[in-house]
């Protein structure tokens, strides 16, 4: 088993940059080669920490299957035993996105095309005000009309105190 996950961190060059971002369960997606950066936290991270009172990057690589021309929103929510809440506001999905081929947004194309391969970048914030947990967050971009994903990750996390110098060590 460690001898497959050597050859498999071996297959993306640098594994350690990479989150550890699972496909959502009974969720149909049209993307693949879909890859995961969290600011702060890596592949050999079980539950990628998350500071009270700190931001994060989130990166996702990915390639559609097929065409996205209608609006695509992207929503965040975090997932626990039994049930899901969401955080934010739903966004436009295109518009933290661009091609990795020529960096051209994915607006002016008018969508997401097939087969290009995109990266979308976006922030969120750990508030101190959020209880100290473990659960998973769930990223899923979606056709607003037709409600088909073109992507769905989730990411378990663990919310912790604070960073002090004492925990740090």
């Amino acid at each position: 088993m460690k001898l497959f996950a050597f050859l498999l961190c071996l297959t993306y060059v640098v594994c350690d940059q990479y989150a550890p971002s699972i496909e959502c369960h009974n969720t149909t997606t049209f993307s693949r080669n879909v890859r995961m950066e969290v600011s702060g936290c890596t592949s050999e991270d079980e539950r990628c920490p998350l500071y009270q009172g700190t931001n994060h990057t989130v990166v996702f690589t990915f390639e559609p299957t097929m065409e996205f021309k209608n609006k695509t929103d992207s929503r965040v929510y975090g997932v626990f035993e039994k049930f899901s809440v969401p955080y934010g506001k739903k966004r436009d999905a295109c518009e933290l996105s661009v091609a990795m081929d020529d960096g051209s947004e994915c607006r002016e194309a008018g969508g997401f095309e097939p087969n290009r391969e995109y990266k979308h970048t976006s922030k969120f914030a750990v508030s101190n005000n959020y209880p100290l947990l473990k659960l998973s967050v769930r990223f899923v971009f979606y056709d607003r009309r037709s409600k088909m994903n073109l992507m769905c990750r989730e990411l378990p996390v663990e919310i912790m105190p604070p960073r002090t110098e004492e925990n740090e060590a």
